[in-house]
């Protein structure tokens, strides 16, 4: 990016001289102070009209923290239809506690901006504040559906697999292997082309804070390098001692526990994830674990001691029943049209009473939506006509497949809905 002061520099004003001496050119300050905020202003009301016209819109907030140690809180907006992410806010309150309250704040005011009724999801990471400000967001408005994001719960589930004590003594040589080749320029150089030479295309990588699975591409890293560093070593090019008994076999172990877990959150970053996508994709890294520990002697498994297996099951399952307690990600599984039946999936599928369920308290969280009015929060006459409607829907606890007519809506609710995994430009 060109910052606006570059305008003031005498070689520029000469450039424009040349091509037009007719030309006058801004100052930088001008351009900065005047255009790009007028500009901006004009884009940001653009979009909240764009977006006010738009239905099943998704809410999208993340933290982070500038160069500058100032803390800034983004918010998206995304429209279903075509999958585009408009921000809404950067919200700065360095001086200000994070609190959901304050949150709250923020997000109610673009809400309200907008239309609330126009919204159908909320998501953000599960930080304590984040996940208490969605709370109270679906509390103020019942129609509005709050989901985690994915992309993070899965990553932490991978990092819980990393902090293991089995793996502890590789991803510490891994890091210094990391490290080293970060702040030598000298080996830096010599493997770089070394990985020229014998078509490895990615050199090493350093474990970062913000990359999701982070230690998986360095791991991967380091482990198609290592031929190439043991190479520099034996010709007395580096002078280095890596002992590499059992390390080569611990970085390949977790590189094969942990390859599921970054390959699902490539996929959910898509913009047309949805709900169902989660659950199966879930499904998908359950089913490679199970395969692995399954086939853990062979060729084809992990190779890993029982005790750790039972760890990393441990871990998955806390994670897959954290992330599940919310029925929304089943419901969205058994909407997909890819995955629908004639039959009556109750006496086959359990579950598909439960999905079921959910969908049709979600109808009448639905239908008392309103334009004007919050829901149940009227006259007396209108909470108890509100409550009988919303009771009447909680009673009909039949399957889905015996109520078609609902089944559209809820699609669209439910599916077409886009979940925005957060993944927000580097603040720099």
């Amino acid at each position: 990016m060109i910052p606006p002061s570059a305008v003031d520099c005498l070689r520029w004003r000469d450039f424009v001289a040349a091509l037009d001496g007719n030309v006058n050119t801004a100052s930088g300050s001008t351009i900065s102070d005047n255009f790009v905020t007028t500009e901006a202003a004009y884009i940001r009301k653009e979009s909240v009209k764009l977006l006010s016209q738009s239905d099943n819109l998704t809410l999208s907030y993340d933290g982070g923290t500038t160069r500058g140690h100032e803390s800034v809180y983004t918010v998206h907006a995304t429209i279903p239809s075509t999958r585009d992410a408009h921000l809404l806010d950067g919200n700065e309150a360095s001086g200000v506690s994070h609190t959901a309250e304050h949150l709250c704040s923020v997000l109610n005011k673009h809400l309200r901006e907008i239309g609330p009724e126009n919204f159908s999801c909320i998501v953000s990471d599960n930080a304590g504040n984040t996940r208490a400000a969605r709370t109270l967001i679906e509390q103020e408005y019942p129609w509005i559906i709050s989901l985690q994001d994915a992309c993070h719960h899965q990553s932490n589930a991978a990092k819980d697999i990393g902090q293991l004590l089995y793996f502890q003594l590789c991803i510490s040589k891994m890091k210094s292997i990391s490290t080293h080749f970060h702040t030598s320029t000298f080996a830096a150089r010599h493997l770089s082309a070394l990985c020229v030479t014998h078509n490895v295309s990615e050199n090493i990588v350093a474990v970062g804070n913000t990359r999701f699975v982070s230690h998986f591409y360095a791991a991967r890293s380091v482990l198609n390098c290592l031929p190439l560093i043991l190479q520099l070593i034996s010709s007395e090019v580096l002078d280095l001692s890596l002992v590499i008994d059992h390390f080569t076999v611990e970085l390949r172990q977790l590189c094969t526990i942990l390859e599921p877990f970054p390959r699902s959150i490539k996929c959910l970053e898509s913009s047309h994830s949805t709900p169902a996508d989660v659950y199966l994709f879930w499904l998908a890294i359950i089913a490679r674990l199970h395969e692995l520990f399954k086939h853990n002697s062979t060729i084809n498994g992990a190779g890993l001691p029982k005790e750790v297996m039972k760890e990393i099951t441990g871990i998955v399952n806390g994670r897959h029943q954290e992330m599940f307690q919310n029925p929304v990600y089943l419901a969205g599984f058994f909407l997909d049209i890819h995955l629908t039946s004639d039959h009556d999936l109750r006496r086959l599928l359990p579950a598909y009473t439960l999905a079921g369920t959910y969908l049709v308290r979600l109808l009448g969280r639905l239908y008392n939506k309103t334009q004007t009015l919050r829901p149940f929060h009227t006259t007396q006459a209108g909470k108890i006509s509100k409550r009988h409607s919303t009771a009447s829907f909680s009673r009909s606890r039949v399957g889905l497949a015996h109520s078609r007519s609902v089944l559209p809506v809820l699609r669209q609710t439910v599916n077409t809905g886009k979940i925005l995994f957060l993944c927000h430009p580097q603040i720099s």
